[in-house]
Parts: structure tokens; C-alpha cells; sequence
């Protein structure tokens, strides 16, 4: 079959990238059947925790997408989440809805496997009609150099990182997300450390303050391919470190001639709070579509592994069921506890909505009374109630260091 040249399969991309950014994306909502066969063609190939979804046509790998095996924080609790990156058609097979098949078999695959939900970094226009919704924020805190010289140094010491500090740069990390939203939890064994900025460019960069004793006491990482100081991450073990990363970061700006520098941190992050004291600017952006988008692959086991952390928000005893394009789940609370299960309760408050609604009450992204003031919520008031207290908005966040 007779495959197109570069020139015009550019030429069709920035049509469609036109076509799309004109339209408002809506995530898929009509019914799934997650529970089918995968497609002849399909083939998987595994080297944990990476696996490959690749479509065969005539004994050629046409098209493909990886699937990163992660779990990711929602609070105390882990949910196992299949992280897409990667998807790509070879240029000769392009414009013949391969990408698509490789998706719908993707998310096939990931249900039949037991991933609970999905993430990507993704195009505009793309993927909602694979369900996918955007759920993460861009919040960015400016500080100004000039605020900052008035600190007075507690008395840390900064050195570039190396191998000998993963173990304490870890246990900070988990220490300092362990009841946030969102992020990914870092397994030793396979993560690969401050390997990506902003974008895929160089390396983070990553500074450790050091106490007296040599001890690792907190980090903090920012992009050195920008104009301007942005740091992705800090980590802390000891409050008073604060200070000292601020300055060391102002520093940093001062002589690259900088008034002032930005820091890209969760909205509920302890540093900031303690920043906001020495005057800042705070930026929330959020944009309808692209970027970090997330997707429920299985709303019972989701659910399931997240009620402990929904039990603690529900006050006295209640029944409800959860409709979803995909699949209906039955929750009863009361006395601290929330069950989740598949068999029909007698007397549920019923909630009828798509998954991608779900995903974002989930992720604390989207308020019920926001959904179903678009008509994407079909319940009682006081179903709308229960809503409104199991899913709050919560501040929550992905690391950009932590893109696959």
C-alpha cells in the first residue's frame, strides 16, 4: 500500500493541530466494553515496568504506544496507573486510523491487566475521544531577588547531587507527598533520577543542602536549559532549610541577571506558604485540553483501593451507585468505613455519569455542582450532596519530573 511522503503527512498534522485548537475537545462519553478481545494484529511485549501495545499489518510493526507500570499517590492510598507515552505511527501508515486501534486495544489491555487508571502527556484535540480529560494545573509562585536578600542563611552547604543521595532525596519525596494527589511514587529499583526539565531537553539540574554533619537535609531541582530560573522540585527533611533554598535559588538568578525567579510547586506546598510571607505572585493556569489528562480504566478497583481515604470525608451512613459509561459500582458508608462493590444495593442514591467525570471528582480536579451544572451529572439533590462531600477539590499535582 502506498504510504505518504513527510512533507504531506506535516502538511495534514498541522491542518488537524488547526482543526483541533478551532474545537472545544469533549472526552468520550458513550458506552465501552473494556471487557472485549483484544484486535487480531495486536501485540504485546513486556520488560517491566515498560510495556509496548504495538498493531501488526502484514508482519510490520505500523504503529504503537508505551505503557509505563506506575503506582501513583491518591493520598495514603496507591492506585496502579498506566502511564501512555510514546504513541506513534511509522510515516508510510499514517491517516489510517491505526493510532486509534492501538488506543482502544491499549485501554482493553489495561483493564484486563488490573491497571485501576490511566495518565498521559498529551497533543490537543486527541485525546478526550479516548477519555482521557485534563486534570492537573500549572501553578507557578514568583518571588522577586530583591525580597529575597533580606534572609538570613540558616547555615546549609549545596552541592551538586550524586548517586549517594538518592536514598535520602527519596525518602523526602515520599515523606513530602505521602497524602497528596497525583504524584508518582519513585521505585528505586527503576526510577532514573531527575532525568528530564520543563521539557526533554538536558537534564534537571539537582542541589543538596547538606547540614554540619554531611547529612542530606533537602534538594531542590530546576531546568539550566531556560532563560529563567524555574525549579521544578523541592524536597525537605527539616523546615529550616527553607531559607537556604530560597537564597541559594535567588543566587542563582542574581548572576544570571535575573529580578526574579519562579518556583513550579503543588498550590498546597509548605515552602510556598513560607514564601508567601516574603511577598510573591501566584499563577494557576489551566488550559480545556493537552498536557497531564487522566482516564478511570476500572472505577471498582479504583474506588476499592481509595476508600479508606473516601471513608474519612463522608459523614454519618449512605448508599449510592455510580454509572459510568463503562461500568456501575454500588458504595455504602457509615462508622468510618466505605465499602465498594459490584452487587446492586437496595435503596442506592443513583449517579449517572461519564468516566472522564469521575476521573476528575477523583483527582480533585472538578466539583460535582460544576459537572452537573454542564449536564454531565444526572442525580438527586441529594445525591449531589453526597458527591460534593466524597470528591472535594484538593490541591494535587504531577511532577514534570516524573513525565514518561
Amino acid at each position: 500500500m502506498k504510504g505518504v511522503s513527510l512533507k504531506e503527512a506535516n502538511v495534514r498534522i498541522d491542518e488537524l493541530r488547526k482543526r483541533a485548537a478551532a474545537a472545544v475537545p469533549v472526552a468520550r462519553s458513550v458506552p465501552e466494553n473494556l471487557d472485549r478481545p483484544l484486535d487480531d494484529g495486536i501485540l504485546i511485549t513486556s520488560d517491566f515496568p515498560i510495556h509496548r501495545i504495538a498493531l501488526m499489518v502484514d508482519g510490520e510493526d505500523v504503529s504503537g504506544t508505551l505503557v509505563f507500570d506506575f503506582q501513583q499517590h491518591f493520598g495514603a492510598c496507591r492506585l496502579r496507573m498506566g502511564g501512555v507515552a510514546g504513541v506513534s505511527t511509522h510515516q508510510d501508515h499514517r491517516f489510517k486510523g491505526y493510532s486509534r486501534i492501538v488506543l482502544e486495544n491499549m485501554l482493553r489491555w489495561m483493564y484486563q491487566e488490573g491497571f485501576d487508571v490511566s495518565m498521559l502527556g498529551g497533543i490537543t484535540g486527541f485525546y478526550p475521544k479516548f477519555g482521557f480529560v485534563k486534570a492537573f494545573p500549572e501553578t507557578y509562585f514568583e518571588f522577586t531577588v530583591r525580597d529575597v536578600e533580606r534572609l538570613v542563611p540558616t547555615g546549609y552547604t549545596f552541592v551538586d547531587y550524586e548517586p549517594k543521595y538518592l536514598n535520602a532525596a527519596l525518602s523526602m519525596f515520599r515523606r513530602n507527598q505521602a497524602t497528596r494527589t497525583g504524584p508518582t511514587e519513585r521505585d528505586r529499583r527503576y526510577w532514573r533520577p531527575f532525568r528530564k526539565g520543563v521539557t526533554w531537553g538536558p537534564k534537571a539540574v539537582c542541589r543538596v543542602a547538606l547540614d554540619k554533619r554531611g547529612r542530606a537535609v533537602g534538594y531542590f531541582v530546576y531546568d539550566d536549559a531556560l532563560d529563567e530560573i524555574i525549579v521544578l522540585e523541592v524536597g525537605y527533611l527539616r523546615l529550616d532549610v527553607f531559607p537556604d533554598i530560597m537564597r541559594a535559588v535567588a543566587r542563582m538568578a542574581w548572576k544570571r541577571r535575573l529580578a526574579t525567579f519562579r518556583f513550579r510547586l503543588p498550590e498546597d506546598d509548605e515552602m510556598m506558604g513560607y514564601g508567601m510571607h516574603l511577598g510573591m505572585k501566584k499563577q494557576v493556569n489551566y488550559s480545556p485540553d493537552g498536557g497531564p489528562m487522566v482516564r478511570v480504566i476500572n472505577s471498582i478497583t479504583a474506588l476499592q483501593k481509595a476508600a479508606p481515604m473516601l471513608a474519612a470525608r463522608m459523614s454519618g451512613t449512605g448508599r449510592m451507585c455510580i454509572q459510568t459509561n463503562n461500568d456501575r459500582v454500588w458504595l455504602s458508608w457509615g462508622g468510618g468505613e466505605l465499602k465498594v462493590s459490584k452487587r446492586a444495593l437496595a435503596g442506592a442514591t443513583v449517579a449517572r455519569m461519564p468516566q472522564w467525570a469521575l476521573a476528575g471528582m477523583l483527582y480533585g480536579y472538578d466539583s460535582a455542582p460544576a459537572l452537573a451544572a454542564g449536564g454531565n451529572i444526572k442525580t438527586t439533590g441529594k445525591g449531589l450532596e453526597m458527591l460534593t462531600e466524597m470528591f472535594p477539590l484538593t490541591p494535587h499535582y504531577h511532577s514534570r519530573i516524573d513525565a514518561f
